[in-house]
């Protein structure tokens, strides 16, 4: 009998302890999984006309964050093979009022390169984001540095929200931009307005020295925006980075109905373990693969 007692005891508190693991570990809905991972979205173009990085969360994240992201791109422009590698380091630091805004700075680092018919150029860009509240760039400086058949050239690069405005049918924020490029002994001064539209922060429009630049309407149209896309909970996998061997959720990302991200991403990580997201642009036809290689987390 006491034995008896004993088993039921024991398979109760066995019950109870698999009960509270379940509730402990209960599913995530999509809308939770889009307030906590910070997605750094680079432009397939990283030209200096478009070099808004496309940060979305960080606001959150506390002064100290260090995160690093190693990617790389496999795929082809005009028939030709472009390979792309690139890392992308970030670090959180502390808060500062820019525009009578409180913001959140954010010190950037950015080393890439990309090959072509043979030919390999490179870009470093290093600079200091400041982002407000509501996850809007608020200002930038920076220097991009570039290389490519033996021509160096140096940029330095502002940037600063100066209003909001309708174009072309976008709700935009308007930036204005001065650049500074030294090349070959020769220094060229340019302003520059830039239109984002503020849903899927890309760069929809630009006026250059006062000159309206035609944008790429097809590459637009079909630019990857994570977080506008469609986000579908998928089940759960066990993958293996640099950061170790982590349970993670699988999120397709959808447009039209058709899958063109995974993101791989587990609770303990404000950024996902690893994503993975397809271009079809007009003559570019690309797969570019995110993976957090280093984390440190300040709560």
């Amino acid at each position: 009998m006491r034995k008896a007692i004993v088993l039921v005891v024991i398979l109760t508190a066995l019950v109870s302890l698999c009960i509270s693991q379940e509730e402990g570990t209960e599913e995530w809905a999509v809308d939770q999984w889009k307030d906590y991972l910070l997605l750094a979205n680079p432009s397939i173009d990283q030209t200096s006309s478009n070099i808004f990085s496309g940060f979305r969360n960080i606001e959150d994240l506390s002064p100290g964050t260090h995160i690093v992201f190693k990617g790389s791109a496999r795929g082809f422009f005009q028939g030709l093979e472009v390979p792309y590698d690139m890392t992308m380091n970030l670090t959180v630091l502390d808060n500062e009022v820019i525009s009578g805004k409180e913001c959140v700075a954010v010190e950037i680092t950015m080393d890439s390169n990309i090959e072509m018919q043979g030919q390999s150029s490179s870009m470093i860009f290093t600079g200091k984001e400041w982002i407000d509240a509501d996850g809007t760039l608020v200002k930038m400086d920076g220097e991009m540095k570039t290389s490519s058949g033996g021509t160096e050239a140096s940029i330095g690069l502002t940037t600063e929200l100066v209003g909001e405005k309708q174009y072309k049918g976008y709700d935009c924020w308007v930036y204005s931009s001065t650049q500074s490029m030294e090349m070959m002994g020769t220094t060229l001064d340019m302003e520059m307005t830039q239109y984002m539209d503020k849903e899927s922060q890309a760069v929809v429009g630009a006026l250059v020295q006062g000159n309206e630049v035609e944008m790429n309407q097809e590459a637009l149209e079909a630019a990857t925006y994570m977080y506008e896309a469609e986000w579908e909970l998928g089940g759960r996998e066990t993958i293996t980075t640099d950061m170790g061997t982590y349970d993670c959720q699988v999120i397709y990302l959808k447009r039209d109905g058709k899958v063109f991200g995974t993101i791989w991403a587990n609770e303990e990580f404000r950024a996902p373990l690893k994503y993975v997201v397809s271009y079809d642009v007009g003559d570019l036809k690309s797969e570019m693969t995110l993976t957090l290689i280093e984390y440190t987390w300040k709560a």
